[in-house]
């Protein structure tokens, strides 16, 4: 049997007196390794380790962003998950933090909004557009884990691209996995 052998370079250990090899580049937080100006989407499963990954995804972005002095939003349905209490242990600041309830849609124009019902998605998209056409926040969580982004991605994701982009903000996206 013929083989062609590949010869390694000698690895040398390093004395006692020697630092350690850097790696090329430097670990950074994932806020900062997004940049402004960009629409991150964070997907998974509805239940489990995903889930629970997704969501802790998102807060330390949330913090990261708010530990560089940035104004943040979290946007979800009346119904959603975010726990104050677990916030606050993450190193969340909540009172520097805007927390936006969306109603569920009205059945009908005579009803008033009421806890039946679920979430337009459109308006979940609509107050981030607000929020982020003032140019106070610098970090914007979007939460569609209870009700499926709206119909028609391309438009409604290019607005909010458009937006980060012009106030420099960036912009996370938590979905299901389709």
């Amino acid at each position: 049997m013929t083989a062609a052998l590949l010869r390694l370079p000698q690895l040398q250990r390093a004395s006692d007196n020697e630092a350690p090899a850097r790696p090329h580049h430097e670990a950074r937080p994932l806020y900062q390794a997004v940049g402004p100006g960009r629409l991150l989407e964070l997907s998974g499963d509805a239940e489990g380790a995903i889930a629970s990954a997704r969501t802790s995804a998102a807060v330390r972005m949330l913090r990261d962003a708010q530990l560089a002095g940035e104004t943040a939003a979290w946007i979800q349905p009346r119904s959603g998950n975010l726990y104050p209490p677990d916030l606050a242990a993450c190193g969340i600041d909540l009172e520097a933090l805007l927390v936006v309830h969306v109603p569920p849609q009205s059945s009908g124009p005579s009803s008033s909004a009421s806890s039946q019902g679920t979430p337009q998605p459109h308006a979940l998209c609509k107050a981030a557009e607000l929020l982020l056409r003032s140019g106070a926040f610098g970090i914007v969580i979007v939460d569609f884990t209870h009700e499926a982004p709206p119909s028609g991605r391309e438009a409604w994701q290019g607005r909010l691209l458009g937006l980060a982009r012009q106030h420099s903000s960036h912009v996370v996206l938590l979905t299901e996995k389709p």
